[in-house]
């Protein structure tokens, strides 16, 4: 959800403003899918063990780090789907708006987010597909005793209980088959 909401005022910051700093800002959050998790959560650990060590807090090793990963991996996702949903809605409907004295503020509650919606809703199961089925990004940030559908799996075959990593498997494909057919239905009806 957290994924989602920044994503979204990421795009929506960028349609309104137009910068060109936005823009390349939101290019490089892209990046974040195209990096292997492993390699975002070792760049993560990185960047925490400085700020445990400067600001005499223990961030590295929480749901906190794990959050964080989950954002910077799957926020480009996110971003893409906004923006396939805001390139659906023309600029003239912001215009029309701004000619009827109709507040920012207003237009959003009014316009944008009846109509981009779908994208919303898109992106946020998107998002859960992709975070339930996370391993190597969610194996090295956690915390100790906390262990993910795809974590467990992993460590019951890692441990030669095949049949037993079975359940958590079969939950993660159930969940994303809920998922799909969800979106699904969602797309065919929009």
């Amino acid at each position: 959800m957290l994924v989602t909401i920044l994503a979204f005022i990421i795009t929506y910051n960028v349609r309104l403003h137009k910068s060109k700093i936005a823009e390349n800002l939101t290019q490089i959050s892209k990046l974040g899918y195209s990096i292997p998790g492993a390699v975002v959560a070792v760049g993560i650990l990185s960047f925490f063990s400085i700020v445990d060590k400067n600001f005499d807090i223990l961030v590295s090793g929480t749901i906190v780090a794990v959050v964080f990963g989950y954002v910077v991996r799957f926020i480009g996702i996110s971003i893409n789907n906004y923006e396939s949903g805001f390139s659906k809605i023309p600029q003239s409907y912001d215009d029309a708006c701004k000619t009827m004295q109709i507040g920012t503020f207003q237009t959003f509650f009014k316009v944008i987010l009846p109509l981009i919606r779908s994208s919303m809703m898109a992106s946020f199961i998107v998002i859960f597909i992709e975070v339930i089925k996370e391993l190597p990004l969610t194996m090295i940030l956690r915390p100790f005793n906390f262990d993910t559908l795809a974590v467990l799996s992993h460590e019951l075959v890692g441990q030669a209980q095949v049949i037993e990593s079975s359940v958590p498997a079969m939950f993660i494909v159930l969940f994303g088959i809920i998922s799909v057919l969800i979106l699904a239905k969602k797309m065919v009806k929009d």
